[in-house]
């Protein structure tokens, strides 16, 4: 009895834990942006363009292709962001 207690706990501490490391990973897309696209280039140059999401979506698809390592969530937060911030 004590054992499967204490495998309870054990896997309800993980489950816990997982769960707060997964809201805690949530990027803040201002800083995504300035941390990721300042790597290459100005944020000036994003900053001056106004475009769609398709349009965002293509230059960031563009990016990758040229080197810019992100991942696909961090991506869509990107194109989020751009399309909000500076959208057509």
């Amino acid at each position: 009895m004590a054992k499967r207690f204490f495998c309870l706990c054990v896997v309800l501490f993980v489950l816990v834990f997982a769960y707060r490391a997964r809201a805690e990973k949530q990027t803040d897309p201002k800083a995504l942006f300035e941390s990721t696209c300042s790597q290459c280039h100005s944020l000036d140059v994003p900053r001056g363009e106004r475009l769609t999401r398709d349009g965002w979506t293509a230059i960031l698809s563009r990016m990758k292709s040229n080197g810019c390592v992100i991942s696909d969530a961090d991506a869509k937060t990107l194109i989020d962001y751009l399309s909000k911030e500076f959208g057509k």
